[in-house]
């Protein structure tokens, strides 16, 4: 990922969201009601990312109780791990974010509901990988503040292309026939070597 890319996300997520203390939301709302302000995904997305965790056929032959339960257990694996999280600094943010909730949920991202104290927040449910890369870029890309296009053309800008040793080869021998004796000396010491 090109860095360029990587500090418009740092610069947009720094203007749209505060970091917030999940414990201290957590105690302003009541230890027991922090879950009711956990908003869910639909059911399709649920089902959808649940189903990920079986192969077609288990999953064929699970009965709705059981779909349900491992719907569930999915879920709650899908609560804030960090004791950080991140609220929408803008009223609007907070409504695009309640409005993209199952998207959201798709690109690993959770959210929790504005309350009296914040605005909607944002957790994530995942530790030890690089959350821009994974969560924040795409967020930015989903909501059009980032073009993907350009990021892909940068990517692969930046990308380390396999060598041609056909054309390498050629290049070295031309090398080989150079009037420069030093040039002329590691080309065909790499030739030798490379056994072009």
């Amino acid at each position: 990922m090109s860095r360029k890319i990587q500090e418009r996300a740092s610069e947009l997520f720094d203007k749209t969201f505060n970091a917030l203390s999940f414990e201290l939301l957590k105690k302003a709302l009541g230890e027991d009601s922090i879950n009711d302000y956990i908003e869910r995904p639909s059911n399709d997305i649920v089902e959808k990312e649940a189903k990920g965790n079986f192969t077609d056929e288990d999953w064929k032959e699970m009965n709705k109780e059981q779909r349900e339960e491992a719907m569930n257990e999915h879920l709650n694996e899908h609560y804030p791990m960090w004791l950080t999280i991140f609220e929408a600094k803008e009223s609007f943010i907070s409504e695009k974010i309640i409005e993209d909730v199952d998207k959201l949920y798709e690109l690993g991202i959770g959210v929790i509901a504005s309350t009296d104290f914040s605005e909607a927040c944002l957790f994530i449910a995942g530790a030890g990988y690089d959350f821009y890369e994974a969560h924040w870029i795409p967020l930015f890309i989903h909501w059009g503040w980032i073009d993907e296009k350009e990021m892909k053309e940068k990517k692969e800008r930046n990308e380390i292309k396999p060598i041609n040793w056909n054309e390498f080869g050629k290049t070295l021998e031309r090398l080989a026939e150079n009037r420069d004796e030093t040039i002329k000396r590691h080309a065909n010491g790499l030739l030798k070597a490379l056994k072009l």
